[in-house]
């Protein structure tokens, strides 16, 4: 399949691979049995936990905690790639692994990059006929 090319607001977003994806249409459609309520849902739980998700990570790094960095960013890793935003995923594993290891030397700029990832997918996931015009382009 090809990938999926997507503008809104000046935007660029395909699908897919772990650098420049914003969201994997059809990874997570799949996921939801192909149903678009399904994944509404699932994506609506995403947005609204998400900008909670990220202010614990960005408490965490501020404080400079290893644990806390650690803990916060694994789970805003595992609630990115649960809906295939493969993207923040990754950065977010980037900065979990660099509080693992306690090498917190980067860890104000591995933040901005997860925090930047974040604001392209809300920035995404905010158009309000995102799933029509992805599901158009899938086909």
């Amino acid at each position: 399949m090809n990938p999926v090319y997507l503008a809104f607001e000046g935007y660029i977003m395909t699908s897919c691979d772990s650098q420049s994806c914003v969201l994997d249409w059809r990874q997570l459609a799949d996921r939801c049995a192909d149903d678009d309520d399904l994944v509404c849902q699932v994506v609506k739980a995403f947005v609204d936990e998400g900008k909670v998700m990220l202010a614990n990570v960005s408490s965490a790094v501020e404080s400079l905690d290893p644990e806390a960095i650690r803990s916060a960013a694994h789970r805003l890793k595992g609630s990115a790639a649960a809906i295939s935003a493969a993207s923040l995923s990754e950065a977010a594993m980037q900065l979990e692994t660099a509080a693992r290891q306690e090498n917190l030397e980067n860890v104000a700029q591995l933040h901005e990059d997860v925090s930047s990832r974040m604001n392209q997918l809300m920035v995404f996931l905010d158009h309000p006929d995102w799933v029509s015009k992805v599901k158009a382009q899938d086909q």
